[in-house]
């Protein structure tokens, strides 16, 4: 997935360089000063990406441009994945009911509706349960 989602940083960035029209030195200084000293998109590894690639949409956003957005690819597990896996494994048959009330107490319909925090924090309640029923 590392290099995948490398190869795709890469892109949008050379994407985004296009669109703020940097020419070449422009753009070599704007990696360099992103991401100590290196010059090349290829030799950085995915943090530095990331970096180059949120400080070229801060540069969009100035220039009256619209930024550009890093989507997760479909088909690799997200957050929301590896709950619902946890919960069926931890919580049995009866998994989906389970959740659903667990939801309910947290306010909320369903887990379309839970950001990265409140997931984490059902992956805790779901660890509770685990140590609880192991001990």
């Amino acid at each position: 997935m590392e290099y995948s989602t490398k190869n795709r940083l890469i892109s949008m960035i050379h994407a985004q360089k296009n669109q703020a029209g940097l020419n070449d030195n422009e753009y070599r200084a704007l990696l360099s000063g992103t991401a100590s000293g290196k010059e090349s998109c290829k030799n950085m590894n995915t943090k530095e990406l990331f970096n180059v690639f949120n400080a070229m949409n801060a540069l969009l956003i100035k220039q009256g441009s619209k930024p550009f957005v890093f989507v997760s690819r479909p088909g690799y597990a997200t957050l929301k994945d590896a709950v619902l896996a946890r919960a069926e494994n931890i919580l049995g048959e009866d998994y989906k009911s389970r959740l659903d009330g667990f939801l309910a107490r947290m306010k909320k319909p369903s887990l379309k509706d839970c950001s990265d925090k409140d997931l984490r924090q059902i992956m805790g309640f779901l660890s509770t349960l685990e140590r609880t029923n192991k001990g």
